[in-house]
Order: structure tokens, then C-alpha cells, then sequence
């Protein structure tokens, strides 16, 4: 879905949700950013430009351009955030716990002489 094209505000922008269902889901959302995407949405449906919406929600004016295309294209389902697949860990879950359990243990518990991890 690319993000050309312009936005309609007020009662265009996402014609099938109403201004206090994003105002709801801004308020009851957990994760900050998603909350953010949310209150963007609301002040596009109220009609403000997205330089003021930058402003009240500290974004990018092009982050909130971004945002508000996608979600006026592809409805709420468009404003949580995507889990980036990214790198898997390097270090296996065994090795993880046993290193935690090394740290809590402390150094003189791992062989080290002093009770402190550096020199």
C-alpha cells in the first residue's frame, strides 16, 4: 500500500469511524506509539492539518502523514504497530539463564577472588 495522495480531513478522513471511537481507542490503548497513531487520527478527523498534529503529538510532520495515509487506507487495522521480524538472539536461552543466575550468585560465587565483577 503506498502512501501517495492526499488526505481528506474532518468527516472524509476514515469515513467509517467517528471521532470518538479513535478518542476510545487512544485512551484505552497500552502501547504508546499505537495510543499516538490513535490521537493523530481523532485531530485528522477533527479537522486540524498535519503540521498541528505533529505538533500535539511530537512527531515528524511525514510520520504523521505516513500514519494517517495508512490508516485512512487501510482502516484501524493499520494503526498498531508491526512487530519487525529483525535478527533472532545469538545467544541461546540456556547460556541466557545461566548467566543470570551467575550474576545474582555474584563473582566470588563464579571464582573470582573479590566480590566485585571488575578490576
Amino acid at each position: 500500500m503506498g502512501r501517495k495522495g492526499s488526505i481528506p480531513e474532518g468527516s472524509g478522513f476514515m469515513p467509517g469511524t467517528s471521532a470518538d471511537e479513535l478518542k476510545r481507542l487512544a485512551n484505552k490503548e497500552m502501547d504508546a506509539l499505537t495510543a499516538k497513531r490513535y490521537t493523530a487520527a481523532y485531530h485528522r478527523k477533527m479537522g486540524r492539518s498535519f503540521n498541528e498534529i505533529a505538533g500535539m503529538v511530537l512527531a515528524s510532520y511525514h510520520a504523521v502523514r505516513g500514519w494517517l495515509v495508512d490508516m485512512h487506507k487501510g482502516g484501524l487495522e493499520a494503526a498498531p504497530r508491526r512487530k519487525s521480524p529483525g535478527r533472532r538472539r545469538s545467544i541461546p536461552l540456556e547460556v541466557r539463564l545461566a548467566l543470570i543466575i551467575d550474576v545474582f550468585m555474584g563473582p566470588q560465587a563464579a571464582g573470582y577472588k573479590a566480590n566485585v565483577w571488575t578490576f
